[in-house]
C-alpha cells in the first residue's frame, strides 16, 4: 500500500512538472476544464497521448473554490486532491490562447458518482462499505455530500475564469453539445452521453488533429467500490423534492430536455428504497 501510495505521489509531481513546463513553452493552452465525474480523465489521457504534454487539466481555478473543496477533506483527515495546475493556468490564461473541453452529466447521478469515489470525505466507516445497508449509505450522501456543486460549477467556476456564461446560449439537446468563444478562449461543451464515436469527431475538428480516439480511464468498474456502487445505484430511490431540486434547476433545465428531466424524475423516484429516507 506505501508502495503503491509513492508511486502516485511520483505520478503527480511529474504530471505537475511536464503541466509547468507546457504552460511556460507554449503559446496555446489545451485545457480539459471540468467538475468531477462526467468522463474527463479519458478525454485528458487520450489527449496527452496525442500532444505530449502540452494538455492541462483541472477541475477547480478559482481559489475560494480550491479552499472551500479542500475542507472537507481536511476536516476528515483526507488529503485533498492536487490544485496547484488550475491556479497557474488561471494566472497564465490572459496571454495565451485557451481552447477547453468541458463535460456535463445529469446531476443526481454525478453526485453519485463522485460520492463513491471521495468516500473517506463523506462516508463514516467507509471501509466497512460492502457490509452496510443501503439505507445507511443513502442518508450519508444527503447530509454529507456538497449536493449544489453540478448546479453552481459554471457560474461560480467556469464564469468567473473564462468570462463565458453557458447559460446565455441555448443547448441543443438532440446535438448534445455547443461551441463557445470569448475573445481568446473557446470552449466545447459535451453532454457525457453523447456517443464516443461523435465526441471523438468533434474534439478531433475542435483541435484540428485526426483519428482521435478516447480511451477509458477512472471507471467506477475499476474501483473497490464498484459492487457496492452499482447496486445502490440499481435500487436507492430519492425523495421528489430533492431530485425536483436538482433536476430542475437552471443547470438541468439548460442541457437536457423536459421529456429526458421527466423520464430521470421517474427513474430516480421508483426504485426499491423507500424515498423517506435521506
Amino acid at each position: 500500500m506505501r508502495f503503491k501510495a509513492l508511486l502516485f505521489q511520483i505520478h503527480w509531481r511529474v504530471r505537475e512538472l511536464t503541466e509547468r513546463i507546457s504552460l511556460v513553452l507554449n503559446k496555446d493552452i489545451i485545457l480539459v476544464y471540468t467538475m468531477g465525474k462526467v468522463g474527463s480523465t479519458s478525454i485528458y489521457y487520450a489527449l496527452k497521448r496525442r500532444f505530449k504534454g502540452r494538455v492541462l487539466f483541472t477541475h477547480r481555478m478559482v481559489k475560494k473554490n480550491i479552499e472551500a473543496y479542500n475542507t472537507l477533506f481536511i476536516q476528515n483527515h483526507v488529503k485533498p486532491h492536487r490544485s496547484k495546475i488550475g491556479e497557474l493556468v488561471l494566472k497564465k490564461m490572459a496571454s495565451k490562447n485557451v481552447k477547453i473541453i468541458s463535460l456535463v452529466r445529469e446531476p443526481i447521478g454525478r453526485n453519485v458518482s463522485d460520492f463513491f469515489q471521495d468516500l473517506p470525505v463523506y462516508l463514516k466507516n467507509h471501509r466497512s462499505i460492502d457490509t452496510m445497508d443501503h439505507s445507511e449509505i443513502h442518508s450519508q450522501f444527503m447530509q454529507n455530500y456538497p449536493h449544489e456543486t453540478p448546479l453552481n460549477w459554471f457560474d461560480e467556476e467556469f464564469k468567473e475564469t473564462t468570462k463565458i456564461d453557458v447559460f446565455k446560449t441555448p443547448f441543443d439537446v438532440e446535438k448534445k453539445y455547443v461551441l463557445l468563444k470569448e475573445g481568446h478562449i473557446e470552449a466545447l461543451i459535451l453532454r457525457v452521453d453523447l456517443d464516443d464515436e461523435k465526441k471523438e469527431e468533434l474534439i478531433g475538428k475542435f483541435l484540428g488533429i485526426n483519428n482521435f480516439r478516447l480511451e477509458r480511464r477512472n471507471t467506477a468498474a475499476s474501483k473497490s467500490y464498484s459492487n457496492t456502487y452499482h447496486s445502490f445505484k440499481k435500487e436507492c430511490s430519492f425523495n421528489k423534492d430533492y431530485v425536483t431540486k436538482m433536476l430542475r434547476s437552471k443547470y438541468g433545465t439548460h442541457f437536457y430536455s423536459e421529456e429526458e428531466i421527466n423520464q430521470l424524475i421517474t427513474q430516480y423516484q421508483n426504485k426499491s428504497l423507500p424515498k423517506n429516507v435521506s
